[in-house]
């Protein structure tokens, strides 16, 4: 992080990436837990063998991810070069949620509007045993994604790349009783790279696991990040 000098201190902070984690879970739960019941409900309304799962049209999908930071030994570099050898950078990764607006054109081919959110990835700084800084950081990525898939019946592999924007809230916070915060919004342009497995368990609902590696630009360049999500789909 730049110029991290300081730290918010209140626990709404803790509170509310505590909730953002359950929220994911729980949503992601519910919605793995709706897939069996849409299929049931399908069940009367299409044969198997009639089944297109590749046909052209548009969905919809919700996941619940996590982001694991790809950024840690940057920062740690970065310490290093100005404290020495014996400072230390630890993130954590966080949960968050992706939504996807989509159109399929062809069996092999889709375009995608994807917006993600990961709560506050935790950041300590120490230099030998004394923590010398802690901050937060919580981006929100939208990019338009191409997306190529290997229509396989039920189960249909597909990669994408994206392009779009990253906003990133960055909060540096003071340590040993100070109060003091630094809060700031960064903005750059950010690209999506990922791969996953959609499994149509009827012609209408999918159950969908995917990895992407988001590597942003500008002002967020060293926010790199992977995230792993899973969720339902559901075509119109």
């Amino acid at each position: 992080m730049r110029n991290s000098t300081s730290f918010e201190s209140p626990a709404f902070a803790s509170r509310f990436a505590f909730c953002a984690r359950a929220l994911a879970l729980l949503g992601c739960a519910l919605l793995l837990l709706a897939v069996p019941g849409a299929a049931r409900a399908d069940e009367d309304e299409e044969d198997d063998g009639d089944a297109d799962f590749s046909r052209a049209g548009f969905y919809l999908s919700l996941s619940g991810i996590y982001g694991a930071d790809t950024f840690e030994d940057d920062l740690q570099d970065t310490l290093q070069s100005k404290l020495g050898s014996t400072a230390r950078v630890d993130v954590e990764g966080n949960f968050g949620v992706s939504g996807v607006v989509g159109y399929r054109f062809m069996p092999n081919l889709a375009a995608e509007l994807e917006a993600e959110w990961i709560a506050n990835m935790d950041i300590d700084s120490s230099l030998s045993t004394i923590r010398i800084a802690e901050g937060e950081i919580s981006p929100v990525t939208v990019t338009a994604n191409a997306k190529a898939i290997l229509p396989v019946d039920r189960f249909q592999p597909f990669v994408l790349v994206g392009v779009g924007v990253m906003t990133a809230d960055v909060k540096d916070k003071g340590l040993n009783g100070f109060n003091l915060s630094n809060h700031e919004r960064r903005t750059g342009f950010a690209m999506r790279l990922g791969a996953g497995l959609d499994f149509y368990v009827t012609e209408h609902w999918a159950a969908d696991i995917g990895v992407d590696y988001v590597l942003p630009f500008g002002d967020v360049d060293e926010i790199t990040y992977v995230s792993i999500g899973l969720g339902v789909k559901y075509r119109f």
